[in-house]
């Protein structure tokens, strides 16, 4: 092994040794976007753990949406965890494919053969076209999490440039940037709750189901507006109907 590759070796063998996350838990902005990023997921994973043992009781959906909604969770953790450790890139790349994968949950109970689409222009036209998306304001809600995969995908092809004249792998390992940071965890946040409307509105005979503390904590993960929003509309089709 060459010297400069020993000496690079070494710095970042240093740099592991050192990585520590306290200074960052000091930063008064850092935790405040933490916590809103927590509380989306949270929400999340409660109902997917919800709708998982409710529809072990009465078998209405596929096994497959539960495994994609839970898979579609664990890459928001993932995002957070990559975000929490300055990884920008890594996050933004979880987050796209947590978006892809809650895309073919919520439609795959009608046509399970979007588990094999490969191409995510047809799977979004085929989302938008379906019951679950149409309409307002599930439109609405569709639009965002659809322009926040498109801002996804201009934003996760980057490359650092890298200057021949000092190459270092230290360069480009993960550190804390407040304006990319802060970036991140808007688009993250307003993109949660994007899906947790949608799962609301659609899944809201679940979320009735729910034991009341769970169903009060689910419910605390999302906006006022979303919330009222969502009642209105549901209370609405019911006197219609």
């Amino acid at each position: 092994m060459s010297r400069e590759i020993t000496k690079d070796c070494d710095k970042l063998i240093y740099y592991l040794k050192e990585y520590d996350l306290t200074p960052l838990c000091n930063n008064n902005e850092y935790i405040i976007d933490l916590k809103s990023m927590h509380k989306k997921v949270y929400g999340y994973l409660l109902f997917t753990t919800e709708l998982e043992q409710q529809n072990q009781s009465i078998s209405c959906i596929n096994d497959m949406v539960i495994d994609y909604f839970k898979e579609s969770g664990s890459d928001m953790m993932q995002s957070v965890f990559s975000w929490a450790n300055g990884s920008y890139k890594s996050s933004k790349l979880l987050l796209r494919s947590s978006i892809e994968t809650f895309v073919k949950a919520c439609i795959g109970n009608d046509d399970q053969e979007v588990f094999e689409e490969k191409s995510l222009y047809k799977l979004f036209d085929t989302a938008k076209d379906h019951s679950y998306f149409s309409g307002d304001p599930r439109e609405k809600y569709f639009e965002r999490i659809h322009n926040s995969y498109k801002v996804l995908c201009m934003t996760a092809h980057s490359a650092p440039t890298i200057d021949l004249a000092s190459i270092s792998a230290m360069k480009i390992l993960p550190r804390y940037d407040a304006k990319a940071s802060k970036e991140f965890s808007k688009l993250f946040t307003s993109t949660i709750e994007a899906m947790l409307s949608t799962a609301f509105l659609n899944y809201h005979s679940t979320v009735n189901n729910m034991h009341l503390f769970n169903r009060s904590i689910f419910l605390s993960s999302l906006s006022l507006t979303s919330k009222r929003e969502i009642s209105e509309y549901i209370s609405e089709q019911a006197m219609r109907n």
